[in-house]
C-alpha cells in the first residue's frame, strides 16, 4: 500500500503496483498524461521522507508503541507468510534493532488459530475412525469391514490433500471447516454402503 488520501469522510486507499526505494523514485512517478505529455507527481507535489500523522494511539503495559501491520497477498499460503514473518521478526531484533535498544514483538498471530483448527479436524479425523471402527466391530462382528472402512478414510484424505496441492490450494479456516464436514459425511456414507454390502451377503445375493 502507498497509504491513504482522505477527502471529507471519503477514504482512498493508494496500490502501488511496484516498490519504491527512495523518495526518488516516487516523484518520478507518471500519474496523468496531457497532450502526449507525462504528468509527474513531482510536478504538483513535494515529496520527502517523514512520518505519518497518527490517527490512534497504541500502548503496551502502559506504553506508548508503534504498531505495525503485516498483511500478506491475495493466495499466498499464511503458514509460509508467518513462518517467514517471524524469522524476519528474529534477524530484526538481533540485528539491527538490537543496536538501537530497540525489540519488536509480534502480539497478534493468525495462525494459533488455524493450527488450532487443523489438530480440531485431525482429532475428529482420528476419533471418528476408531468409533466407527469399534461400532462396525460390534455390530457386523467383522474386522475385516472395519478394517475397509478404516482404510478407505485414510486413501480418500491423503487423495484430498494431494489433489489440493496439485490445485495451488491452501489450508486456511475455511478448506478446513470443509474438510471437517466432509469426512463426517464420508463416515456415514462409508457406514451406509457397507451395512448394504453386509446385509446383501447374508441373504446370499
Amino acid at each position: 500500500s502507498g497509504g491513504d488520501i482522505w477527502e471529507g469522510k471519503r477514504r482512498y486507499v493508494i496500490r502501488t503496483l511496484g516498490q519504491f526505494r527512495s523518495p526518488e523514485q516516487v516523484s518520478n512517478t507518471i500519474i496523468a498524461r496531457q497532450a502526449s505529455e507525462p504528468v509527474y507527481l513531482r510536478d504538483i507535489a513535494e515529496v520527502k521522507l517523514g512520518y505519518k500523522k497518527p490517527d490512534g494511539v497504541v500502548q503496551r503495559y502502559g506504553t506508548s508503541v508503534i504498531s505495525l501491520n503485516a498483511m500478506r497477498e491475495s493466495g499466498t499460503n499464511v503458514l509460509t507468510v508467518m513462518e517467514g514473518l517471524k524469522e524476519t521478526v528474529r534477524q530484526l531484533n538481533e540485528g539491527v534493532l538490537k543496536d538501537r535498544d530497540l525489540q519488536l514483538t509480534q502480539v497478534y498471530d493468525e495462525t494459533e488459530y488455524i493450527h488450532s483448527s487443523i489438530g480440531l479436524v485431525t482429532d475428529n479425523i482420528v476419533e471418528g475412525g476408531i468409533l466407527t471402527f469399534i461400532v462396525l466391530l460390534v455390530f457386523l462382528r467383522s474386522v475385516r469391514s472395519s478394517f475397509v472402512i478404516f482404510i478407505s478414510i485414510g486413501v480418500s484424505i491423503i487423495g484430498m490433500f494431494l489433489v489440493m496441492k496439485l490445485m495451488g490450494r491452501s489450508l486456511n479456516v475455511p478448506s478446513l471447516a470443509g474438510i471437517a464436514f466432509a469426512v463426517g459425511m464420508l463416515v456415514d456414507n462409508f457406514i451406509v454402503v457397507l451395512e448394504n454390502i453386509y446385509r446383501y451377503r447374508q441373504q446370499g445375493e
